[in-house]
């Protein structure tokens, strides 16, 4: 018995999402199970033997479509394999730009688009410990500033970060997702260098008629995108500045997770090494006070000063705290 007209124009359409979503070379199907599944699941009726002429239909059309002997047909090659799928469905989760009900609904759509295997071991996939935004025009400020960018115009926006009271004008350069952020790289006026923003803490974004300012001393007028992440690691803006100092050769292995490539060093035995980095001085006091026991800044003189005066005030407070320092506050660690 065949279907309804409508019917047989939508049963090729069903056919390729059936194949999407159930086959794989190890889940192929035969003629019958895919009548079946049209029948069952899209009150489609077709003869078993129309299935394999709408088969032939789609890989002419260009689908990889391909058969396994008689274990039957499956879909060979998709738009995005099911490694590049989880990778993305993972870098969704773990944004913390992306308020947590979206970034779930964003992995299930990318879900939908993988094979048998990746919807059955992603089912109820979540990011462990990710901290969200709960600010829901993420994906309006996304869109604003991407129309921004592309028109080189300038923005405003109340940015709940500064310290500033009121908007703020921004001549905006790139979008980059970065340590689990989505940010917008771009200059304040009155700056004289390009500073990060994160877009979960943007409020009231809109695009002005004023033209973007250029960026001295670039060659576009505006920083390249991945040399400033590689400069801003911790993406706390600020120019970037010649770094030398003297490090355990231990600590080698995370200056390349967070500076990428962007250093040199030289060993001075007795496992030290002196490396030498440009990058944005904020950036690097983070990285040196999160392994002060193994760095110590040599140039520029204001970065070491100021990395000893956190040591230093760090030594008076421990010191004067050794005897708070025996037993916790009372309740400190209770259950609420």
């Amino acid at each position: 018995m065949m279907g309804t007209a409508e019917s047989k124009q939508l049963s090729l359409l069903r056919i390729l999402q059936i194949l999407e979503t159930e086959s794989d070379e190890a889940h192929p199907m035969t003629q019958g199970e895919i009548a079946d599944r049209l029948e069952r699941g899209y009150g489609i009726t077709v003869e078993r033997k129309a299935i394999g002429r709408k088969l032939s239909l789609l890989g002419e059309a260009g689908y990889d479509v391909r058969r396994k002997g008689n274990d039957g047909f499956y879909l060979a090659e998709r738009e995005f394999t099911d490694g590049e799928l989880r990778l993305l469905m993972d870098g969704v989760l773990s944004c913390r730009s992306i308020p947590e009900r979206y970034a779930r609904e964003m992995a299930d759509k990318l879900r939908e688009m993988g094979g048998p295997v990746l919807r059955k071991e992603t089912k109820g996939l979540r990011a462990a410990g990710t901290y969200h935004t709960d600010r829901r025009e993420v994906f309006l400020t996304v869109e604003t500033l991407g129309s921004a960018v592309c028109a080189e115009r300038k923005v405003r926006f109340r940015y709940i970060a500064s310290e500033a009271v009121g908007e703020i004008t921004v001549s905006p350069y790139h979008l980059t997702a970065a340590g689990g952020g989505y940010y917008l790289i771009g200059k304040a006026d009155g700056a004289e260098c390009a500073e990060s923003y994160r877009l979960d803490l943007m409020t009231d974004v809109r695009q002005t008629d004023e033209p973007r300012e250029q960026l001295s001393g670039t060659r576009y007028g505006c920083p390249a995108p991945d040399e400033y992440v590689r400069e801003h690691p911790f993406m706390l803006g600020g120019a970037a500045v010649n770094v030398v100092a003297r490090a355990e050769v231990r600590l080698l292995g995370e200056m390349t997770e967070y500076f990428g490539g962007g250093f040199s060093s030289v060993p001075d035995g007795g496992g030290l090494a002196t490396v030498r980095v440009r990058c944005g001085e904020e950036d690097f006091f983070r990285w040196a006070m999160m392994n002060c026991d193994g760095v110590e800044v040599l140039s520029p003189r204001s970065l070491r000063e100021r990395i000893c005066g956190c040591a230093e005030a760090a030594a008076k407070r421990y010191g004067d705290g050794s005897e708070r320092a025996r037993s916790d506050p009372p309740g400190f660690f209770a259950a609420a």
